[in-house]
């Protein structure tokens, strides 16, 4: 991942963005290169998945709380109401962005706060994970011999004495009627 990342204004003021004591400003439907942290401080870490699991059982929502921080930010319109508190009101402030790490669209936390686009986590128990390719690949391989009859299996070149000793040096002084015996 890199250290820097490319944010575009797709609203219609400029996007002031602080960090690291800078203030970066990006002009409406411009490019600008942010420091990462920036952009996960301002338009929420999109690493970070809606459900976790804590040791003790409990639940934890980090999207969820990264959009509360993000609306909190966003403070209130000129009547007073709250983006906390009025859906209006953040879908009014939230900054309008399209953020791309290299070649890849990043789905930030504004865009997608449940984490739907989000790809599964892989699981935690691998011994299970393990048994069940294995279990697959075997089935795979009985579906494949099934299918196949004697005359349809392929025939299976057998080593000269030359190519055989560089594997194995025993093997090239086993007499080749006494290789076709051991198959």
């Amino acid at each position: 991942m890199a250290d820097y990342i490319r944010c575009k204004n797709l609203g219609s003021k400029p996007l002031r963005l602080g960090y690291n004591n800078r203030v970066t400003v990006i002009q409406p439907g411009e490019d600008g290169i942010i420091d990462r942290e920036c952009a996960c401080i301002h338009f929420g870490n999109w690493e970070r998945r809606n459900y976790q699991r804590l040791s003790d059982g409990r639940w934890m929502y980090e999207r969820r709380e990264e959009l509360r921080r993000l609306k909190g930010q966003a403070g209130s319109d000129d009547e007073g109401r709250s983006a906390l508190e009025h859906d209006d009101v953040w879908q009014a402030r939230k900054p309008k962005v399209e953020i791309w790490d290299g070649n890849v669209k990043v789905v930030s936390v504004i865009d997608d706060p449940e984490g739907s686009s989000m790809p599964e986590p892989v699981q935690s128990n691998m011994g299970e994970q393990i048994a069940w390719l294995q279990k697959q690949i075997q089935e795979l391989q009985g579906k494949l011999l099934d299918s196949q009859t004697e005359d349809e299996m392929p025939d299976i070149p057998e080593d000269s004495p030359d190519t055989a000793s560089r594997r194995n040096p025993r093997a090239a002084q086993i007499a080749p009627a006494e290789r076709k015996a051991v198959r």
